[in-house]
């Protein structure tokens, strides 16, 4: 990094995402954790601590990072061409491998039976997203 050779730019955009979605998925788990009561609260709750600490290793991984960002000149943003593309293969919900899939029984054991994975990967989706 001290030789200059070292472009942070993609450390510091994966640093921030991760800070970011950690500190989304923290409030995510403590606010379902007071729909629950018992173990189920209290194992989100921990959830809610472990990504608050995995957010903050990651701040601290975004300000070690930003110093050698090279961004961008306005200029070069606005002559580089856009290339957008989507190599994806649709999930399977109840293939069993999915965080969706894993809380569909959780969520049936608690009585909420209209909880589908499906239904879970799109709240999980909006969550992540928002």
């Amino acid at each position: 990094m001290e030789g200059g050779e070292f472009d942070g730019s993609e450390a510091k955009s994966h640093a921030w995402q991760l800070m970011h979605t950690r500190q989304l998925a923290a409030e995510y788990t403590r606010e379902a954790a007071t729909r629950f009561e018992g173990a189920v609260s209290a194992r989100l709750m921990t959830a809610s601590v472990n990504y608050l600490q995995e957010s903050e290793v990651a701040r601290q991984l975004l300000e070690t990072v930003t110093p050698w960002s090279k961004a961008p000149t306005p200029s070069q943003v606005e002559e580089a061409p856009v290339k957008v593309g989507v190599d994806v293969v649709p999930t399977e919900p109840h293939r069993g491998t999915t965080l969706a899939s894993s809380l569909e029984p959780v969520m049936h054991t608690l009585g909420q039976t209209g909880w589908t994975p499906a239904r879970i990967q799109g709240v999980l989706g909006h969550v992540f997203h928002f």
